[in-house]
C-alpha cells in the first residue's frame, strides 16, 4: 500500500481563501500546490480553470495552495490586468509555506504536486489530472 493513501491532508485553514467557489457538492478534492512566483507555474491556473469546468458537474472541486516569494506582487498584477480571468476554484494564498511543510508527500515524483482527497480531505489518489488521463478518468469514477 502507498504510504501516502489515507493521510489527511492538513494546514488548508492557514490559507486566506481568496476566489472562492463552493458549490456546497463537492465530493472530490483536487488539491494542487503551486509556486506563483514561478512564471510556468502560473501558466497551470488556466488549465486548471479548464479542468475545474469540465469536472464541477462529477462533484469535484479544485483548491491551488499558492506560495510565492514575491507576496504574491506578479499573481496579483496578473488578476488586475485581467490576464488569468475567472478561475473556477479556489485560492489558498500563505507566504509562510505551512501546507508544504505539513504535507511533504505532496512534491513525490508521482504526485505531480496534487492530490485527490475525498470530502474530509483524506487523500485517495496521488497525482496530477492535468498530466494523466488515468488520474482524470479515476476522478470520475470516484466521483459516482
Amino acid at each position: 500500500m502507498k504510504k501516502w493513501l489515507n493521510r489527511v491532508i492538513t494546514s488548508l485553514d492557514v490559507y486566506d481563501s481568496f476566489n472562492s467557489v463552493d458549490s456546497g457538492l463537492d465530493k472530490i478534492q483536487v488539491i494542487s500546490y503551486l509556486n506563483l512566483s514561478c512564471p510556468p507555474c502560473l501558466n497551470d491556473i488556466d488549465r486548471w480553470n479548464q479542468f475545474a469546468i469540465k469536472y464541477r458537474d462529477y462533484g469535484v472541486r479544485v483548491k491551488l495552495v499558492c506560495y510565492s516569494d514575491d507576496y504574491f506582487e506578479y499573481f496579483k498584477y496578473l488578476r488586475e490586468n485581467g490576464t488569468n480571468g475567472e478561475f473556477n476554484g479556489t485560492f489558498l494564498l500563505g507566504t509562510a509555506n505551512v501546507f508544504l511543510r505539513n504535507n511533504k508527500f505532496i512534491r513525490s515524483k508521482s504526485s505531480g504536486g496534487t492530490v485527490v482527497t475525498d470530502e474530509n480531505s483524506k487523500v485517495i489518489l496521488h497525482g496530477s489530472p492535468l498530466q494523466s488521463a488515468k488520474v482524470s478518468e479515476a476522478i470520475v469514477q470516484l466521483s459516482k
